[in-house]
This record gives structure tokens, sequence and C-alpha cells, in this order.
């Protein structure tokens, strides 16, 4: 299947129809109405198509800028099954000593300035706010939910296999994950849980995914050393490495 940037199939979009498009690509529409909404491509609204042939001006929905955290310059048409965003790095290093050192590509040029990604960032995720009852549980804390299901009954043989978030303290916690995980997707991230008992978070940014691992210091579970403890009920922390537990973000 042909890869596209997100600008490249914004303008086939507004070229043609959506159906010509499918089927110049070998794809539907529907999954091309799935990557624009992954990829915040908007789409001629209906009846544009037919307010063009009838000789009206129709102004296009021009293409806004890619979330914060989604890759800028992405391959939105991957093999068919979902939305490859990864980078396309026009260089190549040489494949031998012998060969010179290609030049370096050009440095990425931004529309916006470092101020203004964040006024938009903060733009995006205003709102959010902690869910106590979790009436609208992200799909990914939906994911951790079921595996604490599996887990019931497990505490009796290892005190880390039972439930993390059954408890007072462990909701508590899932409440905040549930927040952070809507501001990540909100903020063009995606957040996926993997595993269906020992379940690990990862978190997509920038094309690249990030392990993200939370600790409730209330959980009898938890398997950190009192003197590594910081001040606070629960910690935040990048990787799967146990020495970066002793420096969690609180949470």
């Amino acid at each position: 299947m042909k890869k596209l940037t997100r600008q490249e199939l914004y303008d086939l979009l507004w070229a043609r129809p959506t159906t010509d498009v499918a089927r110049e690509l070998g794809i539907s529409d529907v999954w091309i109405g799935k990557v624009c909404r992954r990829a915040g491509i908007p789409k001629p609204p209906p009846g544009y198509w037919r307010q063009v042939t009838s000789g009206r001006v129709v102004k296009r929905i021009p293409l806004p800028p890619a979330l914060p955290l989604a890759t800028p310059d992405m391959n939105v048409l991957g093999n068919g099954s979902y939305a490859n965003y990864t980078s396309r790095l026009n260089w190549k290093p040489p494949s031998s000593d012998d060969e010179p050192l290609p030049p370096p590509p050009d440095p990425p040029v931004f529309a916006e300035t470092l101020e203004e990604i964040r006024l938009r960032a903060e733009s995006l995720v205003a709102g959010l706010r902690f869910a106590e009852s979790l009436d609208t549980p992200h799909p990914a804390t939906v994911k951790l939910l079921e595996g604490d299901e599996r887990r019931v009954g497990r505490a009796d043989f290892w005190p880390s296999w039972g439930p993390r978030y059954r408890h007072a303290s462990g909701q508590v916690l899932l409440g905040a994950l549930n927040k952070l995980f809507f501001a990540f997707t909100r903020l063009g991230g995606e957040v996926s849980v993997h595993g269906r008992v020992n379940q690990s978070i990862t978190v997509t940014v920038l094309g690249q995914g990030l392990p993200l691992g939370a600790i409730d210091f209330g959980w009898s579970g938890t398997q950190v050393e009192a003197r590594y403890k910081p001040q606070g009920r629960f910690g935040l922390y990048w990787g799967y490495d146990t020495e970066e537990r002793i420096r969690p973000s609180r949470l």
C-alpha cells in the first residue's frame, strides 16, 4: 500500500471524491475516514462535490497542525491494518567504513514556536478533571480493570499478583491514570495496555513507544524498599528499569 503523509492525504481528499481516492489506493472509504479521524485530517463535508460541480466556490477546511504528541511527518496509510505513524528520515548511514558519510538532512522546520505549542497543548487538555467514579473510563483504563478482575484470588500466592485497583488507594490511582490517559490522547499520543494479567502500559509519543509505570505506595504488592519511598502516595516512572522507581514523579 502506498504511504502518505498527512499533507499528501489531505491534498488527495480535497482534489477529488473520497471514493475515487479509496479506489486508487486500493482501500475502502471507511478506512480513509478512520485514518483521517486518527490523524486529524479534515474531509470535505457532505454535498461538497455537488456544490463544486455546480460551479460554486467552496472554501476548503484548512489542515490543522499535527497534535503536539503526534509525529508531524507521518505515514498515515500503512499495511491496511493500522495507521503507521513512523517518521520519515531521508538519510541513510554508509554501508561500510570506505563509503563517505552523506551530508546530514535538513533541520526540521516548525510552523509554531514552543510557546505557541505549549498554549495549544494547554487548550487541548483544558477541562479534564479527576474522575472519582470513572463513569467515563478511557479504553486503557477498561483494560486495566479487566486485568484486575483476572488477578482476584492470586494474592494468596504472592501479593504482587493480586488486584491493584480494587482497594480505596488503588481507585484513587486509577482515577488519576484515567485523566492522564485522556490527556495523552487529546494531545495526539496513544495509550495501550499489554498483557492479560501481568499488565504494562505504553504511551506512544512522537512515534516512539514509552513504557509508563505507576506505583501505589499503599498497596501491599508494591516492591519498593521503604528508604526509597518518596513523600507521597503514588509515583510515576518511565521505563521498565526498577532503579527508576526510586525517583518517581509525584502524582
